[in-house]
């Protein structure tokens, strides 16, 4: 099973509570397009606990860059 998760928190949560699972590789990366071509993207953190995060600066002051496939 394959599993994608861009934000850091969020994966680092994820890979402790699914610890269990057999066979899973929960990756931090961040699912894009075909017509995306940088190697990196920008999400900006919410601020409602991994609800609200978004592509657009305007909601959002922290961010990390994450690889983006």
């Amino acid at each position: 099973m394959l599993a994608f998760e861009a934000s850091g928190e969020h994966y680092a949560q994820a890979t402790k509570a699914l610890a269990d699972i057999p066979n899973l590789d929960i990756r931090q990366q961040a699912l894009v397009g075909p017509d995306r071509h940088e190697p990196t993207i920008r999400p900006y953190e919410g601020g409602i606990r991994g609800k609200a995060d978004s592509l657009f600066v305007e909601r959002g002051t922290s961010y990390e860059d994450v690889p983006a496939v």
